[in-house]
């Protein structure tokens, strides 16, 4: 008896969550909650070198000073509202250990000096 009054209770509970999801009450694509840091860096780093490096600093900080809350909010550590240098470094060790770990291409691996 308990069993059943339990999941009666958690399917009630659960239709209001499936009903709202199922309406496509998502965030629209271009918001700040829909984009996620890595996809945001990865349109910034042009030359997929995964190191934002020249050009693409200006377009990373301009980026996030356009939504300063969106998806690059969380790369400004001492919370000043701009991105300095010395966060932009710390991001790019990151990624670098990323690329490292992921065994990926780029700047984590050495290329072969015969290539």
């Amino acid at each position: 008896m308990k069993r059943i009054l339990i999941l009666t209770l958690g399917a009630a509970l659960a239709l209001p969550l499936t009903t709202f999801a199922a309406k496509g009450n998502k965030p629209a694509k271009g918001d700040a909650q829909a984009a996620r840091p890595g996809r945001v860096l990865h349109e910034i780093d042009k030359n997929s070198n995964r190191q934002i490096d020249g050009d693409e600093v200006a377009a990373l900080k301009k980026r996030f000073e356009s939504e300063p809350k969106g998806a690059l909010a969380r790369l400004d550590r001492n919370t000043d509202g701009k991105l300095d240098d010395d966060e932009i470094k710390a991001l790019n060790a990151r990624m670098t250990k990323h690329a490292v770990k992921a065994g990926g291409k780029g700047a984590g691996k050495k290329k072969n000096a015969a290539q």
